[in-house]
């Protein structure tokens, strides 16, 4: 398309159009600093800048006079020249005055994206730069968001005196600024008192400017972080204030021209062209409102007259579309500069279309490291493929991929190297700025052609070797690829050098067969002479952008909270109501709800490993843990409501049926997002007060979902209105499904700090086989490990007892406490319910600052103390209120240490991560490895309680409505033998942990004997070993910690040691020991192998015919 182009980019440092002069290394300006260059303008009315959004216009002098009364308000506080201040703000008026305020104080300012996804991010950005003060504006999320992120990693900040903050997670940082009037807090100042503490005195007393030198630091800037974790890039007055007039000068901005700046002003590249341009020509800013997407935008070009557009190519193409619609037209336009994308040309149609006055239309290539844009091209330097060029005051060149020293020839690839402005040196990364390089490794792989145009391909990291280790130049296949019908996109990707290429593709119809999909591009890349990728993957779509205009849920503690609300909302109901209901209402045969409970116990131990494995396997969608609760959501919604839907009361064998089907179904939905949200839990919350803050928020969530126990026995009267407790649980699986949804919605790269994260997430069928064999060589690792198997021990005994509490207490309720103290559907059994549920999550949100403090561990061990003291109270008296005070102690005791395990096992993964130098945390793993010892407690507890209910009358109970005596005796003295048995945590955990896995393993053992059938005596001997080994592993650990047993060795026992024995075969009577004796022989002798026998069965043996493999 043609353009009436009077002028182009003058790339010589002077508007001509058809100079042939070399351009110059530098245009001479005067060396100056930010305050000397504004304090030019101090006398000038005329308008500078232009904020819409505010209905505000600042003048030369207005903002040189907020500029000195905000300089002086500052230091009043005690800051010295030179500390550093982080500005958290977008396009705001006050944003501007800030940094200009900071500069005039002679403080070191940044500016960074208010939109921190965690906490975390935030501690990091103000750890990182040292900064001593921080000024929160408002940011997209909430109001005072940023103050509610402090308050969760300094929470001192509630209690100490304004401008001094003392807190070991940000030791330098004393002074706290809110921008939101709205909000004050104790230990904050609001922006207004830092402008009310200026005085016309303290104004007089700023420092004085006149002799500092334009190198001086200005600024410290955060880098993007596409390639790597943000750095903070130091910066010189007289980098900001050149490289602004460098491209002030290339561009041709001049005093008549009015910008619209639709760009985030804490890039600092945008900041200097946009803030500091109307002080060196006198043009005008205007900014139309603090969004990537500005709706006003048009509206504001219209409005002020603005003849030059500052926007990036992607978000003005859709405005452009939505303008079109309206039949806008954009006549005042003149100049369009994008920054950071080549221009498309379905752009360059709509630019002609509705802004038929635009003379030209140049690209941007925008540095951190420069502070400024030292890039520019117009359609001169086909910017559909350029970026353009060098302008006058900087340098670009090319350094060979391989690390040579050999120059790179014109049009072939390298590394880009772009040279600071000219006078200058590049000043380095914080916290080292003193650097006196004069280059900037960019990290961009691109091409220089003989005029100087550069075209950018890709990141060096991103660049892809095949198996023959030759580079890929995978942007061209994707190029030649994306012109195919049959597919909207295509990305080409390799999980490491060396191996294999893969084409990751979004159909257009999903119902294209896959097979001749790949054929047609495998023959397009054929035809072009290009090599095929190795593999093709099929995906819906591309992970979103930040800009989705999707429902996205940035902060990852509101994730968690809305999973754990759903998930518990539904496992609370389960575990109260599902026993008595399919006992009492739905009269399952005694028979088949043993078998059912069996079948759910083997079936509750396997599928959490198998989604363990699923969701860790490398290359599985699973591997997107948001991805799996949005997907497994609308599921588990189906299997709760298909629960509580009778097939037959009449207590046939198909409700024995339902029950079985109804637990599978269920809990294999349940098992398979539990994990995920674990995961999730685990992967968001890397430090520890987040992790923290995170318990809270689950137990808030527990907080409220417990409630539905209290508001379905008041409405449904105890299940006498069973109907009313079936609209009930279809509420109830709405709201869950729909809770999901916004836990699966939460968006892990939202935030401007991005943690690392190599995990593949794009699945692909044909994936390599070994990494299957490291997920089961992950899991022994796991296993074997002694802080693991104690985690799982207790964590077992705790979810016995949680089960235990869940389901019978309705049933130990009303057996234990008379109808005269606790009326069946009254308002004061709800309310005694209500506190066994509450009152946990009431204790653990109370006791936040001393699990922080104490850790998760010596809370553990003080809830299990009281557990003991509350048990002897029912020794000493059986008054009905005394059970009730046991049972609410209990129940506390025992639900508020539940969230801490997540804490505990979340700490083993992190520890386990940095064991074994692994590059991501193995959270479903170690999560479901968990719940495979830990789930069977769900169906053992429930079994061994119904049992000895039913074997001392609880039927007749059911029928007579009165208990017996042996019926009462037994309730009662299983509430006490539950603690006292948990509480003797010495002897019974570890064999407890023992019977436990007794289902696992002869589970493991038949699938491994039924594997005799088809394969060979070898293979099946190697597995049944390998299983054999796992268990005496496990016994092991058993009896090295119920046994204090020693092996003492008497007579020549360095000559047994230096010699390796093949086998030790011992003899021994049947002691209580006997075992202990020979698991400590085989962990300390120096055999290969240790077999026990019997001492009778020694004399009948040949020891010669003991065959050795």
């Amino acid at each position: 398309m043609e353009f009436r182009q009077t002028f182009c980019i003058d790339y010589n440092g002077w508007i001509t159009g058809s100079s042939t002069v070399p351009p110059p290394k530098q245009i001479d300006f005067d060396s100056q600093t930010i305050p000397e260059l504004i304090y030019t303008k101090a006398t000038n009315d005329r308008v500078a800048a232009v904020f819409d959004l505010e209905k505000s216009s600042y003048t030369f002098r207005k903002i040189v006079e907020e500029m000195e009364v905000l300089a002086a308000g500052l230091l009043s506080t005690g800051l010295k020249p030179n500390d550093r201040i982080l500005v958290c703000g977008s396009n705001h008026s006050h944003v501007m005055i800030c940094a200009l305020a900071a500069a005039r104080a002679g403080l070191v300012f940044s500016l960074v994206n208010p939109n921190f996804a965690s906490a975390e991010s935030l501690n990091r950005a103000l750890y990182l730069g040292e900064f001593r003060a921080v000024i929160c504006f408002k940011a997209l999320a909430c109001s005072d968001y940023l103050n509610s992120l402090l308050l969760e990693f300094i929470p001192e900040l509630m209690k100490c005196p304004k401008g001094k903050l003392k807190s070991e997670a940000c030791p330098k940082l004393t002074h706290v600024i809110l921008a939101e009037e709205d909000h004050k807090h104790a230990g904050t100042y609001t922006l207004s008192e830092i402008f009310g503490r200026s005085t016309k005195e303290r104004i007089a007393k700023l420092p004085k400017y006149d002799n500092w030198s334009s190198h001086k630091l200005a600024c410290l800037q955060f880098t993007l972080g596409t390639a790597s974790e943000p750095k903070l890039v130091a910066l010189s007055h007289y980098q900001l204030l050149n490289g602004a007039r460098a491209v002030v000068t290339a561009f041709g901005i001049k005093m008549e021209h009015v910008l619209a700046c639709a760009l985030p002003i804490f890039r600092i590249p945008i900041f200097s062209l946009v803030c500091l341009s109307p002080f060196l020509t006198e043009c005008r800013s205007v900014f139309p409102e603090p969004s990537p997407l500005p709706k006003n935008l048009f509206a504001c070009v219209s409005k002020y007259k603005c003849t030059t557009l500052l926007s990036n190519g992607a978000a003005l193409r859709l405005l452009l579309k939505i303008s079109l619609a309206q039949r806008v037209k954009l006549t005042a336009l003149e100049n369009v500069l994008l920054i950071g994308d080549r221009v498309n040309k379905e752009v360059l149609k709509l630019i002609k279309t509705q802004a038929e006055n635009v003379k030209i239309v140049a690209v941007g290539y925008l540095l951190t490291e420069t502070g400024s844009i030292p890039i520019l091209g117009d359609q001169n330097s086909d910017f559909t493929r350029n970026v353009g060029r060098a302008i006058a005051g900087y340098e670009l060149h090319l350094i060979p991929l391989d690390g040579s020293q050999n120059a790179v020839p014109s049009g072939q690839l390298g590394k880009l190297l772009i040279r600071v402005y000219f006078g200058s040196t590049f000043m380095g990364y914080a916290p080292d700025t003193k650097g006196k390089e004069k280059w900037v490794d960019t990290g961009d792989v691109a091409k220089i052609d003989a005029d100087g145009n550069v075209e950018i391909f890709c990141q060096e990291e991103d660049l892809i070797y095949d198996k023959n280790n030759c580079l890929v130049e995978h942007w061209h296949v994707e190029r030649l690829l994306n012109q195919s019908e049959l597919i909207k996109g295509i990305q080409v990707i390799s999980l490491g050098r060396g191996k294999p290429v893969i084409a990751v593709c979004v159909l257009k119809n999903n119902q294209s067969h896959m097979a001749f999909v790949k054929d047609e591009l495998r023959s397009m890349c054929r035809s072009h002479r290009f090599i095929a990728p190795d593999l093709f993957a099929f995906v819906d779509d591309f992970p979103s952008s930040q800009n989705s205009c999707k429902m996205r849920v940035r902060s990852p503690l509101v994730a968690i909270g809305c999973g754990q609300f759903a998930l518990s909302l539904m496992q609370v109901m389960f575990q109260f109501y599902y026993v008595k209901v399919y006992l009492n209402i739905f009269h399952v045969p005694k028979l088949w709800f043993n078998v059912a409970q069996f079948l759910f116990m083997i079936w509750n131990a396997v599928n959490d490993p198998l989604f363990g494995f699923l969701q860790d396997r490398p290359g599985s969608w699973l591997n997107s843990r948001t991805l799996a609760i949005r997907y497994f959501a609308p599921f588990i919604g189906i299997s709760f409501v298909f629960m509580w839907l009778p097939w037959d009361t009449s207590g046939s064998a198909w409700e024995g049926l339902h029950l079985i089907l109804a637990l599978f179904f269920y809990d294999a939905f349940f098992s398979a997002l539990g994990v995920s949200w674990s995961a999730l839990f685990a992967d968001t919350t890397q430090n520890p007060a987040l992790r923290v803050s995170a318990m809270k928020y689950t137990q808030l969530s527990i907080l409220l979902s417990v409630n539905i126990i209290s508001i379905t026995e008041k409405a449904s009267k105890s299940l006498e209105f069973f109907g009313i407790f079936q609209t009930i649980t279809v509420i109830v699986a709405c709201i869950g499904t729909c809770m999901l949804f916004v836990a699966g919605s939460f968006d892990s790269s939202a935030s401007y700090f991005r943690e690392k994260d190599d995990r593949p997430l794009l699945s692909e069928s044909e994936y390599d086989t070994k990494s299957t064999r490291s997920i089961w060589q992950m899991s022994r690792e796991i296993v074997v490990e002694k802080d693991f198997l104690r985690i799982i021990a207790a964590n077992f005994l705790h979810n016995a007892r949680s089960v235990a509490h869940l389901n019978f207490a309705s049933i130990a309720t009303e057996i234990l406490i008379p109808q005269t103290v606790l009326p069946k559907g009254s308002l004061s059994l709800s309310i005694f319910y209500g506190i066994c549920t509450l009152g946990p999550q009431l204790l653990i949100i109370g006791s936040e600052k001393l699990v922080a403090k104490h850790g998760s561990y010596r809370v553990m061990v003080l809830s299990y103390m009281f557990s003991v003291l509350s048990g002897c109270m029912i020794l000493f008296s059986s008054s009905a209120y005394v059970i009730m005070l046991f049972m609410v102690i209990d129940s506390i005791t025992v639900h508020s240490i539940a969230p801490l395990f997540n804490i505990v096992i979340s700490d083993f993964i992190d520890d386990d991560t940095k064991r074994y130098n692994r590059r991501n945390g193995l959270s479903s793993l170690v999560f479901s490895l968990n719940a495979l010892f830990v789930k069977p407690a769900q169906s053992l507890a429930p079994v061994i309680i119904v049992y000895l209910l039913n074997f001392y009358g609880y039927q007749d109970y059911l029928t007579s409505k009165t208990p017996s005596k042996d019926l009462y005796g037994t309730m009662k003295e299983m509430l006490i033998s539950i603690t006292v048995a948990v509480d003797s945590i010495r002897a019974w955990m570890p064999c407890s942990l023992l019977s436990a896995s007794m289902i696992p393993f002869a589970t493991g053992a038949l699938g491994i004997g039924a594997t005799s059938w088809v394969t060979s005596k070898h293979v099946f001997q190697k597995l049944d070993n390998t299983l054999y080994r796992a268990y005496m592993r496990l016994c092991l650990f058993v009896f090295e910690n119920l046994s204090s047993a020693q092996l003492k060795l008497y007579g020549d026992v360095e000559v047994l040691k230096s010699k390796k024995e093949n086998v030790l075969v011992l003899s021994n009577h049947q002691t209580n020991e006997y075992r202990a004796i020979t698991l400590s022989c085989y962990h300390m002798g120096p055999w290969h192998i240790t077999h026990m026998v019997p001492e009778w069965y020694y004399t009948k043996m040949d020891i010669n015919q003991l065959e050795i493999d």
